[in-house]
Parts: structure tokens; sequence; C-alpha cells
């Protein structure tokens, strides 16, 4: 039988493969065959977005509009059974004739018939308003910041107007042949108005309360009340991201980019194998002082560029740095103290705080899965006034995890500090091997790949024992 051996390249988009002959000794005596495959990255062409975002939006769009049929449903049963609604399919249909801005306008100060109050109701269903997840937007994306400023915009036009609720300002704007729809301006760079989740809230409870003095609480009954607004405000809680493990610590998740820990972390890095290339082209390393100068510029500043770096360090007009000559514009800075010590956030008082303060409050920041809870915690532990952690809660810091954990940056980052050392002396300095990974030794058959390649997976449950995409993660 003919002793081979199969050998794999595998790329993103490529696939190379080689079958060697081998003798009893198992040493190579030949090429008995070898190839590639080239196939599709899975991108478009021309963007370079990926194939699968056309069909993932497509599948939150079904989603959507599935939720807000089922949402719709129940609450015209909850509105029968609590006796607003007729039970008479045609009778509903008829208020489908009355204008429903109109009444949610004058139910805030006179009495209108259950039916009308529940055809109110379902129109603060139909559009129900933008409730924030806390999702950090893409670096680019300013989706999330139109509708943020419009929303901005039309609570201080309700508040310039003088009017209760949401409802009767898009009323005053119906009969002014205004737009009560939320619609982007032509260029697509902003939203004419748009409605806060909040809005709609505070108008259920005013129109219900205005409306008991009129009914009483039988007929409006706290259980009536308790239910609708369940079903008009309800909102699925966001799924936790799962981390992933550490590369280095086992057991321990990876830490939060925005961390100021790792912040510091990329800067140290970056810093640390920055090289002034002379005329003669011979290099040296930054000093520890210079290193510390930058390093304190950049805590303060969203990214340094390559000139300015040259002037601090007092290059010659013929230097350049090695970053340079490999086409870096840039240093990126840290991005999470520029923001929070923004004048309406934490102001200069953010660098009085304590490093390790710095990084549980920043851990609160990306924790939190409401600005409700966000907001509480400001005021509550950091002492805050309202203002400010409202605009905190509104920041948006750097999204995403690293590969390593808080306890292992925090070791290698002594080193990193320490001297003008690259990351992979600090690693192996901080006690970690910095290159190994994988598993030794022959085998019967190829390993499950998480088992091999732990950095690149997340999700692993160790603890598991029977299912290894479970144990290892994928």
């Amino acid at each position: 039988m003919q002793r081979y051996r199969l050998g794999l390249d595998v790329g993103t988009n490529s696939l190379g493969w080689a079958v060697v002959e081998l003798n009893d000794d198992n040493d190579i005596v030949g090429v008995i065959d070898m190839g590639s495959r080239i196939f599709s990255d899975g991108r478009k062409p021309r963007e370079k977005q990926s194939l699968a975002v056309d069909r993932r939006i497509a599948r939150q769009a079904r989603r959507r509009r599935d939720r807000f049929i089922r949402r719709r449903q129940r609450l015209m049963r909850q509105l029968v059974e609590f006796n607003l609604f007729p039970s008479s399919e045609l009778d509903r249909k008829a208020l489908e004739e009355i204008d429903p801005w109109e009444i949610r306008a004058r139910a805030l100060d006179e009495k209108v018939s259950l039916p009308e109050l529940a055809r109110a109701i379902f129109h603060l269903n139909q559009r129900r308003g933008f409730k924030s997840g806390r999702i950090q937007e893409a670096d680019g994306d300013n989706e999330g910041g139109m509708v943020k400023d419009a929303i901005k915009r039309t609570a201080d036009e309700m508040m310039n107007a003088k009017v209760r609720t949401l409802g009767e300002y898009l009323y005053y704007r119906k009969e002014d042949n205004l737009s009560v729809r939320a619609r982007p301006s032509s260029d697509g760079s902003s939203y004419s108005l748009y409605v806060d989740r909040s809005m709609i809230e505070k108008e259920f409870d005013l129109l219900w309360a205005s409306q008991q003095r009129f009914h009483g609480s039988v007929e409006l009954s706290q259980a009536a009340f308790e239910a609708l607004k369940d079903t008009i405000l309800y909102q699925r809680p966001l799924k936790p991201v799962d981390p992933g493990w550490c590369s280095y610590e086992e057991g321990e998740r990876r830490a939060p980019l925005a961390l100021p820990m790792s912040q510091q972390f990329r800067m140290l890095q970056e810093l640390n194998h920055l090289r002034i290339v002379r005329n003669d082209r011979s290099e040296r390393a930054v000093t520890l002082e210079e290193r510390n100068h930058l390093l304190g510029l950049l805590e303060r500043q969203s990214d340094m560029s390559m000139a300015k770096i040259r002037k601090e360090l007092g290059c010659e007009k013929e230097d350049k740095l090695n970053m340079e000559l490999g086409g870096r514009k840039k240093v990126k800075g840290n991005g999470t103290s520029v923001k929070l010590s923004a004048q309406d956030c934490f102001g200069e008082a953010w660098f009085d705080f304590k490093f390790e303060k710095q990084n549980e409050i920043v851990e609160k920041i990306v924790g939190s899965r409401t600005n409700e809870e966000l907001i509480d915690y400001l005021e509550s532990v950091i002492k805050l006034d309202r203002h400010r952690a409202r605009a905190i809660s509104e920041v948006l810091l750097d999204d995403g995890y690293g590969q390593l954990s808080r306890k292992a940056i925090l070791k290698i980052n002594e080193h990193l500090k320490e001297e003008v050392v690259t990351y992979d002396k600090a690693v192996v300095a901080a006690g970690y091997s910095h290159s190994s990974q994988g598993l030794s030794g022959k085998m019967a058959r190829l390993p499950y790949y998480g088992e091999v390649l732990p950095k690149v997976v997340s999700g692993a449950e160790p603890a598991e024992e029977v299912n290894e995409e479970i144990r290892f993660g994928k």
C-alpha cells in the first residue's frame, strides 16, 4: 500500500494542496500530485462588503414586521378583553374613520368614549418610537447620530411649542399641513423629526390619568393599564455579547477595547515599536522619556499625525518614522478619555479619577443594558448631575473586545511601561508564551479546530464534556 501525506494551505479565498509519497521511514521521496482551488471570498468586489449583509438586513426586516404584527394582535385582544374596543369586528372597523391625532390631543382635557380612547392607544402602538439598546454604532455609521439629533430637535420643538405630549404636538403639525412621519431629508443627512419611546410612554400615562377622571378606576383599571402599557412599550433585552476567552489566562474573559487599560495597552505597543529612521537608513528606538511624553499627549488626543510626532521628538527635517515609511498617517490616541473628558461629560474631572476607577466606570458604561441603568449608576454612585449622566449615556466608545483579559493586560502593561520593549518581549517577561498554541504530537484524526486555535473562537464552555463545539467554542 502506498504511503502518503496530504498538506493543506488554507487561505481566505484559496486552498492549496499537495500529496507527497513517503517511504517506510516516513521520509518524503516524491510528489504524487498538487494543486490549488480559488473561490469567492464572500464579499462584493467593489464595496468589499459581505454578501451576507443584504440577506441579514432582509431577515431583520421580516422579523421586525412579524413582531409588530404579533404585538398588534395581542394589543387588539387586550383592548377587547378590557372592554375598551367593541367585540364586533364590524364596529371596530368603523373606528378607523376616527382621526387618532385629534383624539390624542382632545383626550388630555376632555372626556372621550372608551372606544375612542382605545383607538388612541392602538395608534400609539403603530409608531411607538425609538428605544436605544446601547448597541455601539460602528465608526463611520452616522445613522445613530442622525436619530439622536432628530430626537433632541423634536423634544426641543415640543418644549418651545409648550405642548404636553407628542400626540398634541403632531396634531398641531398635521393641522398646519406638516409631516407627522419620520422621514429622511432629500440628501439623507438628517430627519425632520423622530420619536423616542419615552415620549410614547409619557403620553400613554397622561392619557390614562386624564380619562380616569371621567371613567373611574373600575373601567380603566390598574390591571388594564399595566397590561396595555407592557404590550406597547416592551422590548426584548439584548442578548449579551460573549467576549470569548483570554489567549493567555485560562478561565478569564477578554477585556473590552474601550477600557482605559486596553487603550493604554494599544498605545504602549505602538509607541514602543516606534523607530526614528535617519537619512543614512540608520535608526534608533525612542527613549523612555520620549515615549512617556508621547503617551501623555495621546492620553488627551484622539490621534496624532506622524508630522506632529516627529516635531515632538525633535527630529531632523529629513528624518522619518518607521510607521510613516510603512504608510501610516497617524497613531490613534485614547479615544475613551477624549470622549469622557468632554465638557458636558466628566470634563477635566475625568483625569482626577485613579486609573482603577476609570476602568470601573467604563466597565459599567459598556456593560449597561439600558441608558436608564447607566444614568442611575452615574447619579447614585459617581454623584453626577442628570445632565452630565445623560450626556455620558449617549457617548459611543470603542466597540468590541480584544484578545486578552484584564488580568493579562495589566501584567503585560507593567513591562511595556517599565521599558521601551516590544510586545513579544513584554509577553515573555510577564510569564506568557508569545508564539505557542495548538497541540503537539501525532494524531489519528484532525482535532476540532477550536481545540487547536483557541485565539480565534468564542463561546467556549470548558466544563462541557461531550459537545466539542460548546467546550472549545466556535
